[in-house]
């Protein structure tokens, strides 16, 4: 058996059954997470809710368990009001069921060399950025703004 249950998904995806002779999952539509509703579930982390999406649509609370890598009895607790805050459990839960990170925030980082931050506005330059940081910084740590160094004693609003 493999870390994150990749051979399970990979039947999913193949329509046959799983190591073991466990019957295959029926395949989660990607479309589902991207309704409205799921969209605020999955914003918010509420794990519980989605469980509970998932079950609507058919899944049982062994499959969930299956995907995710949980016991059933953790999905159950979770359909119970537990709440997960652990970073390595909803990545996990996210990777196991298909769910986009970016819809649950979960970012890749330095991991995957993705951008996660907001690119710069068109047509700023990385020395107004610096200015615009320094002075956030200012006002941060006294309150309010400084003098700027270049304009003869007048104050920067």
């Amino acid at each position: 058996m493999s870390y994150g249950y990749a051979d399970e998904i990979a039947a999913i995806v193949a329509g046959t059954p799983a190591a073991g002779g466990e019957k295959p999952i029926p395949p989660i539509d990607p479309a589902l997470f991207y309704r409205d509703d799921v969209r605020a579930v999955l914003a918010v982390r509420d794990i519980g809710a989605l469980f509970r999406v998932l079950e609507d649509v058919g899944l049982t609370q062994q499959e969930i368990a299956r995907l995710t890598g949980q016991a059933q009895s953790e999905v159950a607790e979770i359909l119970a009001g537990r709440k997960i805050d652990d970073y390595d459990v909803l990545v996990r839960i996210a990777e196991g069921l298909g769910i986009p990170r970016k819809l649950m925030g979960l970012s890749y980082g330095a991991y995957r060399q993705e951008v996660t931050v907001a690119d710069p506005l068109e047509g700023m330059s990385t020395e107004m950025l610096c200015k615009h940081m320094l002075a956030l910084g200012e006002i941060a740590a006294f309150g309010i703004r400084s003098r700027s160094r270049g304009s003869r004693g007048s104050v920067n609003s």
